[in-house]
């Protein structure tokens, strides 16, 4: 849709940074915006599931620790 579109946005929702290799987000980033003509938001979020961040073996800080880095 984006290489045959002008105008649409394409925003990809959020991303928490510790569940993502950076690495690979901006591969990613990048192949959308080439392909949109930067049209591509990138949202990025702290998290907030304790859950999540030991499913993936981080420690979860709390939200303040993580706000004030």
């Amino acid at each position: 849709m984006a290489a045959h579109t002008t105008r649409l946005r394409f925003p990809p929702g959020r991303l928490h940074p510790p569940m993502r290799d950076p690495f690979t987000v901006a591969k990613a980033v990048r192949t959308c915006a080439r392909l949109s003509g930067c049209r591509v938001r990138l949202g990025i979020g702290l998290g907030w599931m304790a859950d999540e961040f030991e499913l993936l073996g981080h420690p979860f800080e709390g939200y303040a620790p993580r706000a004030t880095r």
